[in-house]
């Protein structure tokens, strides 16, 4: 079944290993980090200007991507399936997003199966 819902609020899903303390890009912001796309479409390019070629347009505003590199107003990005290329600061929104794939999942307030639901998400 196609992806359904994008949840705004809570957790995001780790897609890679976490960033080691100190690590920061040209924007004196933590690498890697998370982010969202900030329109319905986003050009994906081959390297860090206009003048590189579209690789991939995502178009999904609020999509989770991981920023894992940076070079002056671009930043390098990765989707959830592991696809990477370049996109202008401009384009990515702060907001941190999840992405809800296959059956129904559950969020509860503890890492606990008895603790309080908080979310159901399809």
């Amino acid at each position: 079944m196609a992806l359904r819902v994008f949840i705004s609020f809570v957790i995001l899903v780790c897609f890679a290993p976490l960033a080691h303390a100190g690590d920061k890009g040209a924007s004196g912001l933590a690498l890697p980090r998370f982010v969202s796309l900030a329109a319905d479409e986003v050009n994906l390019r081959t390297g860090p200007g206009f003048r590189y070629p579209i690789a991939w347009v995502f178009v999904r505003a609020a999509m989770p991507v991981e920023i894992v590199g940076e070079f002056d107003d671009w930043r390098r990005v990765r989707d959830h399936d592991g696809a990477e290329g370049w996109v202008h600061r401009a384009m990515l929104s702060g907001e941190r997003t999840v992405l809800v794939t296959g059956s129904e999942r559950t969020i509860h307030r503890e890492p606990r199966a008895d603790a309080p639901l908080v979310a159901r998400a399809q």
